[in-house]
């Protein structure tokens, strides 16, 4: 995961004309990140549409998923 966020920092992309959604949880997935506030992702540029889902980074696909599945529906839905 370490090597993971490294590259990731390095990433550069190109802009798109598509609509873009960022889903990010809300909730940090350890108790030593929770005053930090470094785990909270940010879009990859302003222009996409930020969504939240009161969950954890693993949650969110897992036992949470219902309310991810929701959130991207309902843009779906007002962006398409």
């Amino acid at each position: 995961m370490g090597r993971w966020l490294a590259v990731l920092s390095e990433l550069r992309f190109d802009p798109v004309t598509a609509p873009v959604l960022f889903v990010r949880a809300t909730e940090p997935y350890t108790q030593d990140d929770q005053d930090s506030g470094r785990w909270l992702a940010t879009p990859f540029e302003p222009a996409h549409t930020l969504r939240s889902v009161r969950s954890d980074h693993f949650a969110m696909v897992g036992s949470d998923a219902d309310q991810t599945s929701r959130v991207i529906q309902e843009w779906l839905e007002k962006t398409l």
